[in-house]
Formats: C-alpha cells, sequence, structure tokens
C-alpha cells in the first residue's frame, strides 16, 4: 500500500508543479499588464501637468502685459493731457487677439482647455491696438487734449 500511496504522492506533486508552472505564467503577464497601464497613467499625468505649465507661464505673461498697459495708460491720465511714454511688453504664444478700448485692455489666448480672456481696466478711456503677435513689443501711450489714452505700436 505504501507504494501505491507514494506513486500518488508523486503523481499529485507532478501535477501541482505543471499547475504552479502555469499560474507562474499568468502572473508574470498580469504583473507585466499592470505595470504597462501604470505607465501609461504616469505619462497621461506627466503630459497634463506639462501643458498646465506651459498654460501658467502664458497665462502669467499674458496678465502682465494688460496690467502694464493699464497701469501706464493710468499714470499718463493723472498726469494730464500731453504727457506720452512708451511701455514694453511680452504677447505671449497663443494669442489670438488683443483689444484696447473703453476702459479695458483685453488679450484672448487659446489655451489647452479652450479659449480665456485676461483683461485689467485702467480708470482712462482708452482708444488704440498693438500687434496682434506673440513677443516682446513696445507701445506709444499718449494722452491727446480730450483726456482719452492713445496707445499705438511703435518700434
Amino acid at each position: 500500500m505504501r507504494a501505491k500511496k507514494g506513486r500518488a504522492s508523486q503523481d499529485l506533486l507532478l501535477m501541482a508543479g505543471r499547475g504552479n508552472a502555469k499560474m507562474r505564467g499568468q502572473a508574470s503577464q498580469d504583473l507585466l499588464l499592470s505595470a504597462a497601464l501604470g505607465l501609461a497613467m504616469v505619462m497621461a499625468l506627466f503630459t497634463f501637468s506639462i501643458l498646465q505649465g506651459f498654460d501658467s507661464t502664458r497665462l502669467s505673461a499674458a496678465q502682465d502685459s494688460v496690467n502694464k498697459i493699464a497701469k501706464r495708460a493710468d499714470i499718463l491720465y493723472s498726469i494730464g493731457p500731453g504727457s506720452k511714454d512708451v511701455v514694453e511688453f511680452n504677447l505671449p504664444e497663443g494669442l489670438d487677439n488683443v483689444e484696447i478700448s473703453g476702459k479695458r485692455v483685453l488679450i484672448s489666448m487659446k489655451m489647452s482647455s479652450g479659449t480665456t480672456d485676461i483683461y485689467a481696466y485702467a480708470s482712462a478711456n482708452l482708444s488704440g491696438f498693438v500687434n496682434n503677435e506673440s513677443g516682446w513689443q513696445k507701445a506709444s501711450i499718449y494722452v491727446n487734449d480730450s483726456g482719452i489714452v492713445q496707445i499705438s505700436p511703435t518700434s
């Protein structure tokens, strides 16, 4: 009886060994799939973070530009008619439109999440334009006899 029992034990061990080999292969495949999915998620988060960083930098540059123009217009307006100056500012990439009218300086930009408006208000009435091109620019600001602040591109 011992011989039969020993033989059955050996057969069970062999079957169990083969089963473990299959299970080890399945575990390796599952691990590989999990690692690939994890890597894909990390890459998506990294890409999203990079895009948000670029958007944040461009948004900051646009806000700085509209603030510079509006503040300089207010300073010259407070001095009075005939005052003039030049302001230098950086318009970021993705620029859609720049509008200067009423008391508002407005920049419309294309961001990764859609179009965004960045604006600043001045105390004075504004009239004029700047080039709709990204990069460093200079604009001439002049207060006319009517008290309207005129803004125009300069080189």
